[in-house]
């Protein structure tokens, strides 16, 4: 069997003629449009919660957790503060980090949960 080659110019003309005969009317363009405008509305009155605050949270649970432990169970005072001291430091870099990154990287729009207002429409 022969492979059969495909013309390039014929497939262009081919897709040509597809964009043209799905080429939507007016009419459905402007309900397309309005029901875009609708979702753009219902998005700006709905609440916004980025996800990317929640690492930092757990980082500073996490080192909450550990000053914790080392200020109850280290019985060196100086060692204990001074592990416990470390440990808030970790946390506080954490969330100048997130802060950083999420105000200079432009990511908190993108990894975003969007809640809806108990009066919204559906």
């Amino acid at each position: 069997m022969k492979s059969e080659r495909r013309d390039p110019k014929l497939e262009d003309a081919v897709r040509s003629a597809l964009r043209a005969a799905r080429a939507p009317s007016p009419e459905e363009s402007n309900a397309v449009k309005i029901a875009l405008y609708r979702r753009e509305a219902e998005a700006r009155k709905a609440r916004t919660l980025s996800l990317w605050y929640l690492p930092m949270a757990g980082n500073a649970l996490l080192f909450a957790l550990l000053a914790a432990a080392a200020l109850l169970g280290i019985s060196d005072p100086l060692l204990a503060r001074l592990l416990a001291g470390a440990c808030a430091y970790a946390a506080l870099a954490g969330a100048a980090l997130t802060a950083v990154g999420v105000r200079r990287g432009n990511l908190k729009a993108e990894l975003s949960v969007r809640m809806r207002r108990k009066g919204a429409e559906a």
